[in-house]
């Protein structure tokens, strides 16, 4: 959002000095039309045109009538007289004017740019709005269960996990109680109703969100030392790719879906990152 306000106010310059320069070109000092220009008829009785130019005059072709007419259209040329006419009525406008014009036209294109920056701008109030509906997913059961310093719970209930599995050193489980046994990558098992997915374990103990407040899950979530050092950008990444986070949509006939569609759930969380990440007291 910083570039894109940036980018504004790079092209509002260059507009500006466009603007400018093409003003004073057009009425540059000391410019002025020749009002009177040297004719010349030639013997054959044919139009000529004659050309009268000078240092700061402009150049404006007359027409002629031929030889003999009782009176010369000094008109300018028909494909030049709009061009002339504007041009004159340009050049008789004051440098300081044309100057008060374009900074009237700049005014107002900063102003625009101004309220599209303002629409644009994620507020404090909008973040914490956000987190909220953040937090609401990553304290159902269905992230919660995993988010355990020594065992997994189980169910919407949060019960004690049965059979009895504990975390060990790669958070996979101990012996021949491993969480891939039965929750393996093949995805939900339909028949013994056992959820799966693909690495299958228990959250690493920096990511221990059991009994903390809202604030203190906010908090602990942006903490790159606490989640796997992600910025922002790398959150928003993990919340809409992950596969163990898109589980919590998908769990099985026997168990309830996060109750806030994922798409909203991104949403919130790009809100949220675009805020600052506030975090309630």
């Amino acid at each position: 959002m910083r570039l894109l306000r940036k980018g504004r106010r790079s092209f509002l310059a260059a507009s500006a000095c466009t603007l400018i320069r093409t003003v004073l070109w057009l009425s540059p000092k000391n410019q002025h039309v020749q009002s009177e220009l040297p004719r010349n008829v030639g013997p054959e009785g044919f139009a000529n045109v004659h050309r009268h130019e000078g240092p700061g005059q402009s150049l404006v072709e007359r027409f002629i009538l031929p030889t003999g007419s009782s009176a010369r259209d000094e008109r300018p040329r028909f494909f030049l007289s709009g061009f002339v006419e504007v041009k004159v009525f340009i050049q008789k406008l004051s440098r300081q004017i044309a100057v008060v014009v374009c900074l009237i036209i700049i005014t107002s294109l900063a102003l625009t740019s101004g309220m599209a920056s303002a629409q644009g701008h994620t507020t404090h109030a909008e973040s914490l709005a956000a987190w909220d509906k953040v937090a609401t997913v990553l304290q159902h059961p269905r992230c919660l269960n995993c988010h355990q310093l020594t065992s997994p719970l189980q169910g919407d209930k949060r019960r004690p996990h049965i059979p009895q599995v504990v975390r060990g050193k790669d958070s996979h489980g101990i012996g021949a109680m491993l969480c891939g046994n039965c929750h393996n990558d093949m995805g939900n098992n339909l028949t013994s109703r056992t959820p799966g997915g693909q690495h299958w374990q228990l959250a690493p103990v920096s990511m221990l969100w059991q009994g903390l407040s809202r604030g203190d899950l906010c908090r602990s979530l942006k903490d790159p030392a606490k989640n796997g050092k992600r910025g922002g950008a790398a959150l928003i990444e993990h919340m809409e790719t992950e596969p163990l986070v898109l589980y919590g949509w998908n769990p099985g006939k026997s168990l309830q879906p996060v109750p806030m569609s994922h798409n909203d759930f991104v949403a919130a969380t790009k809100v949220w990152v675009a805020g600052g990440m506030a975090c309630p007291k």
